[in-house]
Parts: C-alpha cells; structure tokens; sequence
C-alpha cells in the first residue's frame, strides 16, 4: 500500500524489515525488487526478482508480470 501511495522509501524499509526476519520470503523479495525498479534501480530489481523466482520457480510468469512495466521503463532511452 505504501508503494501505491508513492512512499517508496518507508516501503522499502519495511520489505528489508520482512526480510530480516524471513530471508526466503518470496512476497517481500518481489515487493523490494519492484521499490527498486520504481528509483531506477534495474539490475537491482532484477537480481531480486531472480532470487524470487528461484525460491518459488511455478510463479516466474506472475513475477515477471508483476514487474513487466519497470523492464519496459529500463530499456527507454534516457
């Protein structure tokens, strides 16, 4: 909810606070990757979503339809 109000940075806090306690949470992992995709952050938001994806391999299409919109924006020239 936070990110949908654009309060990426509490967000961000917040999905590293989930992580410290679950390291393997695929939710949080992919909630990060996408904070990081939203500052720009690309190689980042896609090493995450990697590591989501290995953890839970039956949801790679959701994860990377979750984060399609950010790979488009990354491949825009600047």
């Amino acid at each position: 909810e936070l990110a949908n109000q654009r309060r990426v940075p509490e967000a961000e806090r917040r999905f590293r606070d989930i992580l410290q306690a679950n390291p393997d949470d695929p939710e949080a992992i992919m909630g990060l990757a996408t904070m990081a995709g939203m500052q720009g952050r690309y190689a980042e938001m896609r090493q995450l979503r990697a590591r989501a994806i290995a953890l839970v391999p039956d949801r790679e299409a959701e994860f990377m339809a979750y984060t399609e919109r950010l790979d488009a924006a990354a491949n825009l020239p600047r």
